[in-house]
């Protein structure tokens, strides 16, 4: 197995640092900004969890009420949690012969969403 320090290049003196980037990530940050128009553009990495959490944390405060599809990733559950929110859940409509995955069950389906959520 190769020693791990001397393949990660990421966050060490010569190379450019996600967290405080200076050339080519600098670079490409604001090219992509100018690819979707935007005034700053900052990647998101750790993968869609990590967004997600740093979204709904970033978005709330403690105890809101936040409209949720029942059908969401397992972060945002996470979120709810640490966050510690109130979830109205939303049930989507599911496609004529849908198949469900293992463990599914439906569940009510409410007609009109309470006032109060995000």
């Amino acid at each position: 197995m190769p020693n791990p320090y001397a393949v990660d290049i990421t966050e060490i003196d010569g190379f450019d640092n996600m967290h405080h980037a200076e050339d080519i990530l600098k670079e490409a940050f604001e090219r992509t900004a100018k690819l979707f128009g935007a005034e700053e553009s900052l990647w998101l990495i750790n993968g869609s969890s990590a967004g997600l959490l740093a979204a709904i944390c970033g978005t709330t405060k403690k105890n809101d009420t936040v409209l949720v599809a029942r059908n969401c990733h397992r972060a945002v559950y996470n979120a709810l949690y640490l966050n510690e929110l109130n979830p109205i859940y939303l049930y989507p409509k599911e496609p004529p012969g849908a198949a469900r995955g293992p463990g599914t069950i439906p569940g009510p389906r409410p007609g009109k969403s309470p006032p109060g959520g995000r």
